[in-house]
């Protein structure tokens, strides 16, 4: 199951779309996602492409060249399956001119 989320953002005119699928809450490291938020029907959700780093990720001292080297490999496929989960459900979305992919999530101007 995934849940597509808009969230708009405040004081602009710009709509953020992402995709949610079930998770659990981090019972031990590296399980489930970085990015969770709880929904009432379908219990806690973590944002697809924010799953935990792969064990080769655990020597690199934590901060930015951590994240980068993290984020930049591991995550690319979860990135494009939540593109295609997100224009899946809205294929306006490939549509827009100003549309902004980035890490999972289309930003585009709200309508």
């Amino acid at each position: 199951m995934i849940v597509i989320r808009q969230t708009r953002i405040i004081g602009t005119d710009r709509v953020i779309f992402s995709a949610w699928e079930p998770t659990a809450l981090m019972a031990r490291v590296g399980a489930g996602h970085s990015t969770i938020t709880h929904d009432g029907e379908r219990g806690w959700l973590g944002r697809i492409g924010t799953s935990a780093l792969p064990a080769e990720i655990d020597p690199i001292p934590v901060g930015p060249a951590r994240s980068f080297a993290g984020r930049r490999g591991s995550n690319e496929h979860e990135h494009r399956r939540a593109y295609r989960a997100l224009i899946g459900a809205h294929p306006e979305l490939n549509d827009c001119r100003d549309a902004r992919f980035d890490m999972g999530e289309i930003e585009v101007r709200a309508p």
